[in-house]
């Protein structure tokens, strides 16, 4: 039984720290689980923006995804993507906020966060504009 939880932790720590960041100084793994992951994200905006969307795009279907704090509400879900909103979050210009959330999926396909969009703008991958 012993050697089964050490198992499991340690399988769990590589997959943390084999899952690599599209953008690290945006987005951070920080644990993970069977069927599950934890990251956190840094939202900061270039203007002062009353009302938040974040859109976060997966490589691989989630079933669920808590965002912590009660921060953000998720209001869409689909397989690879899910909308987080807050009409009353007002973000000021260059203070980021931190938003910490927890992904769980089915099966042994981790899913990766391989985008990320702050009201409809690309932040991560950033855009070519």
């Amino acid at each position: 039984m012993k050697l089964l939880i050490v198992t499991v932790l340690l399988s769990a720590l590589v997959l943390v720290n084999s899952q690599k960041s599209l953008c690290p100084d945006i987005f951070e793994y920080k644990s993970s689980g069977p069927g599950h992951w934890e990251g956190d994200l840094k939202v900061v905006s270039e203007y002062k923006l009353h009302g938040t969307w974040i859109r976060l795009i997966f490589d691989k279907p989630v079933t669920d995804l808590q965002v912590e704090d009660n921060l953000l509400e998720v209001v869409s879900k689909q397989p690879n993507e899910i909308l987080l909103k807050n009409y009353n979050l007002i973000l000021l210009k260059g203070k980021p906020v931190k938003v910490q959330f927890k992904v769980s999926y089915d099966g042994k396909d981790v899913p990766s966060l391989v985008g990320y969009r702050l009201n409809a703008r690309d932040i991560c991958p950033p855009s070519d504009e």
